[in-house]
């Protein structure tokens, strides 16, 4: 196409024209030298939420507000300090949901689901303090913020007809935006009441995500913007990930036992930290690449 149409070209999408840069020099200079012209990103319209799109950290241009979210972010949330103070509650949860699959040895499991709850687990307590997924084989969690996390996912990646042809948006012919703005307000109702909680009985000594809005006194639109980009993209590639490793690991136990036994083998029992850094990037690197090269 390169040859007949030369190194960029436009397809069109509808009404809706798509750049495509088809050599290694063209995409040098759009995604380098230009990246800053070029940097902007296209918003689903299933998640052009009134709600969400005005306070998101993810879908905003690069203005005051964005660059304070990033800031605080950067320096209070997701700080070294803060991330090594919670390490704890990372290796607890994950023991957790070790536990549960012990307990199930020799039973089918939804892997997925009980992954995707543990990440869940892990990004609620740095959010508020609290787990938001329970470890059963019933309907428990089917109301519960992983289901909605996830449609509200799954909606958005559904084909949508006004994105090629804008002038639908309003109508909304497929439903899709109706369907996501549900879900959102639903899973808004989960954590108000610990919100407003928080709010009348603040904790000094308490600091996690909420406690670190609502000193910097974000609103409530606010909050829930940033607590629903918090737990969507960052559960779901995660889980992701860890489910692909995971199956490919299991396709191939000798792979497996081979990574198993090459670091253990380094390490004396009596000598081993959970919390040695060193260690957990070298298996897990380790394990990502002989999995990846599979």
């Amino acid at each position: 196409m390169a040859h007949t149409h030369g190194p960029i070209m436009i397809l069109w999408l509808g009404t809706q024209p798509t750049v495509i840069a088809s050599t290694a020099e063209a995409a040098m200079e759009i995604l380098k030298t230009n990246d800053r012209i070029c940097s902007g990103r296209h918003i689903r319209m299933s998640f052009r939420l009134k709600h969400h799109i005005k306070y998101s950290l993810v879908w905003s241009d690069c203005t005051d507000y964005w660059k304070l979210l990033r800031k605080i972010a950067r320096t209070e949330i997701f700080s070294p300090k803060m991330l090594l103070a919670q390490s704890h509650v990372r290796e607890q949860k994950v023991g957790e949901l070790v536990e549960y699959l012990r307990s199930k040895e020799g039973q089918v499991v939804k892997l997925t689901q009980f992954v995707f709850g543990t990440l869940l687990n892990i990004l609620g307590n740095v959010v508020f303090s609290r787990d938001v997924f329970v470890y059963t084989d019933d309907d428990g969690n089917k109301d519960g913020i992983q289901n909605l996390i996830r449609e509200m996912l799954m909606i958005g990646a559904e084909p949508n007809i006004a994105e090629f042809y804008p002038i639908l948006e309003e109508l909304d012919l497929q439903g899709l935006k109706r369907k996501c703005d549900e879900r959102f307000l639903r899973v808004m109702k989960l954590w108000k009441g610990t919100v407003n909680e928080r709010k009348e009985n603040r904790n000094e000594e308490s600091k996690d995500m909420l406690d670190v809005l609502l000193a910097n006194d974000f609103n409530d639109a606010q909050i829930n913007a940033l607590f629903l980009e918090t737990f969507g993209p960052g559960s779901e590639t995660s889980s992701a990930t860890i489910e692909w490793v995971m199956s490919e690991l299991i396709k191939n136990p000798k792979e497996m036992a081979k990574n198993h036994n090459f670091e253990l083998n380094k390490i004396q029992a009596s000598s081993f930290k959970s919390s040695d850094s060193n260690y957990s990037y070298k298996l897990d690197k380790q394990i990502f690449s002989k999995t990846r090269a599979q």
